[in-house]
């Protein structure tokens, strides 16, 4: 059996050769792995800390991390003993080789120290859903063990552009410290019941998903003072679930409790948005005596649609009647006509002017075009020798005599 190489230090206790033989471990796999799988461990691990000790510690957290991270990477992977651009393009082309990201460096000042560079396709955060909040901390931590273990001189580095904050690359601020800058949480009390509470409010209005209050720490002469801001929490979250639901036009999400007094405005709303729906349907149905008099301005733009919605209602309707009287006149006028020519012996054709369609013919007509062969030659005659004027009346009166053949036969007319 191989021997088993003993540890010389905890895993608890981070040192280069802690990282071990990838190759030999890996020999199928290989050295790499998808960012997603970096990122889930990366931020399940926040939210735990996050829970655990607050936001504001738990970046820290990945700060000192990251310095650590930063320090040993210089040692181990940087050449430190060249000048100051060599040594940056080693260090670009040492994170692009390991898919860390595109560094640039925007600007350098030699009199102070300041540097200003973007990480492009950053490993941490290039991706993110934009939630309005810078979250590369180890970042942060990881540049600034870098450029002190070029210089020799403590850095501070800030992000001061994230992708997660709306922008396409992250940017991080260095600046010389005049001594090392010791963690944050470590000059914060955790039994401080100010900064508990606090932390825990921050958390309700950046990262409700994490925001837990643990009353084991906080002490017996402040817990009433914690579960009313417990209780106005869960308000605070009922009140916002409920303004999402109305924003999005769900009209049937659950309403606050009777006893959330901060709901009650929005609960106004709600009810005068479903009465509103309600009156909607009712013009939609036909319904214009509707009327809205408690939302201001809105109200007068929905009355003046309303109100030219049953003005043209009614004027269709008018010229609807109009039409119908014309109809009927005219269905009127035609029989008279009818009756009129029907046993008038001299013939009385109408063609419609636009396309030579017949529209009536008398009876004379009528008893003529029973021979089949006639209409053919009769139509033709017509279309011959009947020319429509432009005149007022359209009436043209045609006095030419006509001939029509049927089986050797001819007739005039």
């Amino acid at each position: 059996m191989a021997e088993v190489p003993q540890l010389v230090k905890s895993h608890y206790q981070f040192a280069w050769d802690s990282l071990g033989d990838i190759k030999e471990g890996r020999g199928d796999l290989g050295e790499d792995m998808p960012v997603l799988v970096y990122r889930l461990m990366q931020y399940t691990m926040l939210d735990v800390l996050s829970r655990e000790f607050g936001a504001e510690r738990a970046n820290q957290f990945f700060r000192d991390a990251g310095y650590i991270a930063g320090v040993e990477f210089s040692k181990n992977s940087l050449n430190l003993n060249v000048d100051f651009n060599s040594f940056l393009a080693n260090l670009q082309q040492s994170l692009q080789e390991l898919k860390i990201g595109i560094l640039r460096v925007e600007s350098y000042q030699e009199t102070d120290g300041k540097i200003v560079m973007t990480v492009g396709q950053d490993l941490d955060c290039s991706g993110l859903p934009v939630t309005n909040e810078n979250v590369c901390n180890y970042d942060e931590g990881f540049i600034s063990g870098i450029l002190e273990s070029y210089t020799g001189k403590p850095y501070e580095v800030t992000e001061i552009d994230c992708w997660a904050n709306g922008d396409r690359v992250c940017r991080f601020e260095g600046v010389i410290k005049s001594r090392k800058k010791k963690s944050q949480f470590k000059s914060i009390n955790p039994n401080s019941v100010a900064n508990l509470l606090f932390s825990y409010l921050r958390d309700v209005f950046y990262r409700q998903n994490y925001a837990r209050l643990d009353f084991s720490k906080v002490p017996s002469d402040f817990e009433q003072l914690a579960r009313g801001l417990e209780y106005f929490v869960y308000c605070v979250s009922e009140v916002r679930s409920f303004a999402k639901a109305i924003a999005k036009g769900d009209l049937h999400s659950s309403i606050p409790a009777a006893d959330n007094e901060l709901a009650a405005p929005l609960k106004a709303l709600h009810a005068t948005l479903k009465h509103l729906t309600w009156q909607t349907q009712q013009v939609a149905n036909g319904d214009y005596s509707q009327h809205v008099d408690y939302l201001g301005d809105f109200a007068d733009g929905f009355n003046t649609m309303i109100k030219q919605l049953d003005e043209r209602y009614k004027a269709l309707n008018e010229e609807i009647e109009r039409s119908t009287q014309k109809t009927l006149q005219l269905a009127e006028s035609n029989d008279l006509f009818e009756i009129v020519t029907k046993e008038n012996s001299q013939w009385m054709v109408v063609v419609d002017k636009a396309n030579g369609e017949w529209l009536f013919n008398n009876y004379p007509v009528t008893n003529i075009l029973l021979v089949e062969e006639f209409l053919p030659q009769l139509t033709d005659w017509l279309n011959s020798r009947l020319k429509i004027p432009e005149t007022e009346n359209d009436i043209s009166k045609v006095n030419h005599e006509l001939e029509l053949s049927y089986g050797g036969f001819t007739q005039f007319f």
